[in-house]
C-alpha cells in the first residue's frame, strides 16, 4: 500500500515540473505584430454636437394696458409684412375715457383764457392765474395719457415677422404685459440660429466665427452653412454644459421651423495636438477610456487606458498630455492576442 502511495506522489510531481516547465515556455512565446510610433500631430478635429433651431430675433408682444380682445386675424405659421396690425382691444372704454379727458381739457383751457383776460384788466388775482393754468396742465397730460394708451391698444409687427404661437383669442380678456403673441423675424442672412451645449473640453476648442455645417434630421439631404455667433461665459448650472450659437449664414429658409433638431460639425479654425492611433490598435474601450498595448523596447508589452479625445470610423484620437511619448509604439495589428508583459517580435506590415 506504501509503495503504491509513493508512486502516486511522484507521479504528481513529475506532472507538476511539466506543467510548470510548459508555462514557463509558452510564457516566453513571442508574439508577431505591427507596430508604428506614436507622434503628436497637428490635426483639424471635428466637434459633433446637436443643437435646436431658433429665430435670432424673436419678439413677445403685449399690450400696455388690459382689455377684452377685439381682433386677433392671424394665424401661426403666417408670415407677416413691417407694420401689419396683429391685435386690437375693444376701444369702447379708451373713447370714454378720451371723450371725459377732451371735454376736461376744453373746459380748463376756456377758463384758462377767461381768467387770464381778467387778469390783464387787474380783475383776478395771480393766484388765481396760477391754479387756471396748473388745472389746464393736467388735464392736458391726462387727454395725452388716454391718447398714448389708445395708440398702444394696437399691436403692430416689428418687422417681417412670421407668427410662431398665438397665446389668445378673440373676445377673451388679457391683461396688462400679458404676452398675446411669439414672433420670428424672417427674410435676410443670419436670421435662423440653431443653440447647442458643449462639455468644458470642447468649448476650449471653438471661438467664434469658426466654420459650421448643420443638418437638420428633417431634411437630412441638405447641408446648411454657419458661423459660431456666441459662446457662453459660464456653463448651464442645470447641464453644466456650454451654450454656443450657429448662425447660419445662407439666406432665410422658410422650410426650416422653430424648434427643428440639428446635427452639427463644428471645424475650429485652429488645428488641434492630438495623437491618432489606428482603430485596429484598440482591445477594449470603458467609460471613455480606450485600452491599447504600448512597448518601448519593441520586445515586451504592456497595456495602457488611455482618455479618448474623440472616435472616427478608421481611428480614434488621444491627447498627448494623457501618455508619454518617449519612444514609444502602439501595437497595431495583434493587439487581440496579447496580454501584459507579452514578448513580441516585430513584422513588417506589408506582409
Amino acid at each position: 500500500m506504501k509503495k503504491i502511495i509513493l508512486i502516486f506522489v511522484f507521479i504528481a510531481i513529475s506532472c507538476k515540473r511539466e506543467y510548470q516547465k510548459t508555462s514557463v515556455v509558452m510564457s516566453r512565446e513571442k508574439h508577431p505584430v505591427v507596430i508604428q510610433p506614436l507622434n503628436e500631430n497637428s490635426l483639424q478635429s471635428v466637434i459633433q454636437t446637436s443643437g435646436v433651431l431658433h429665430f435670432e430675433n424673436e419678439h413677445t408682444l403685449a399690450f400696455k394696458n388690459g382689455g377684452i380682445l377685439n381682433y386677433f386675424d392671424i394665424e401661426e405659421g403666417q408670415v407677416l409684412k413691417p407694420g401689419s396690425l396683429i391685435a386690437r382691444l375693444d376701444m369702447g372704454d379708451f373713447r370714454a375715457q378720451e371723450r371725459n379727458a377732451l371735454a376736461s381739457y376744453e373746459k380748463y383751457l376756456a377758463d384758462y383764457d377767461r381768467i387770464k383776460n381778467l387778469f390783464s384788466e387787474d380783475a383776478a388775482t395771480m393766484e388765481q392765474l396760477e391754479n387756471a393754468e396748473t388745472a389746464l396742465r393736467k388735464s392736458e397730460s391726462q387727454l395725452e395719457h388716454i391718447g398714448f394708451n389708445i395708440r398702444h391698444s394696437s399691436l403692430y409687427s416689428p418687422a417681417g415677422c412670421m407668427v410662431l404661437r398665438k397665446m389668445a383669442n378673440v373676445g377673451e380678456y388679457v391683461g396688462p404685459g400679458e404676452p398675446v403673441v411669439l414672433l420670428g423675424e424672417v427674410g435676410g442672412h443670419g436670421n435662423q440660429i440653431v443653440k447647442a451645449g458643449l462639455a468644458d473640453r470642447e468649448v476650449v476648442n471653438v471661438n467664434t466665427g469658426d466654420s459650421v455645417s448643420v443638418t437638420f434630421s428633417a431634411m437630412p439631404h441638405k447641408s446648411y452653412p454657419g458661423h459660431v455667433k456666441t459662446i457662453s461665459g459660464t456653463a448651464d448650472p442645470g447641464t453644466g454644459m456650454f451654450t454656443v450659437e450657429v448662425s447660419l449664414t445662407d439666406y432665410f429658409d422658410s422650410k426650416l421651423k422653430n424648434g427643428f433638431t440639428g446635427d452639427i460639425l463644428i471645424y475650429p479654425d485652429e488645428p488641434e495636438k492630438l495623437i491618432k492611433i489606428p482603430m485596429s490598435a484598440l482591445v477594449s474601450i470603458d467609460q471613455g477610456k480606450a485600452g491599447i498595448f504600448v512597448t518601448a523596447d519593441k520586445h515586451t508589452v504592456y497595456r495602457q487606458n488611455l482618455p479618448v479625445h474623440d472616435i472616427f470610423p478608421d481611428y480614434f484620437t488621444v491627447v498627448p498630455d494623457s501618455v508619454s511619448l518617449d519612444s514609444l509604439w502602439v501595437i497595431t495589428e495583434g493587439a487581440a492576442w496579447l496580454k501584459e508583459l507579452d514578448s513580441i517580435t516585430i513584422q513588417d506590415p506589408l506582409l
